[in-house]
């Protein structure tokens, strides 16, 4: 979207030893505050009967020098 937003979109799941896989598809809008720091934001749904049915997220990611 521009050098410092960003956007995404992902399908993922858990598949535990014991108890019933859940899987899940969400989206966001990452920020790069400056080359060690970055924050997102994002939202998802649940696709199988054990996640939730909705849920949103934030984020903060910081890169050790």
């Amino acid at each position: 979207m521009s050098e410092k937003l960003n956007a995404f979109a992902e399908l993922y799941g858990f598949l535990p030893g014991k108890g019933k896989n859940d899987h899940r598809w969400d989206g966001g809008l990452t920020y790069e505050v400056n080359e060690n720091l970055q924050l997102d934001i994002s939202t998802g749904i649940g696709l199988s009967k054990v996640s939730p049915d909705f849920f949103p997220s934030l984020g903060l990611s910081i890169r050790m020098p």
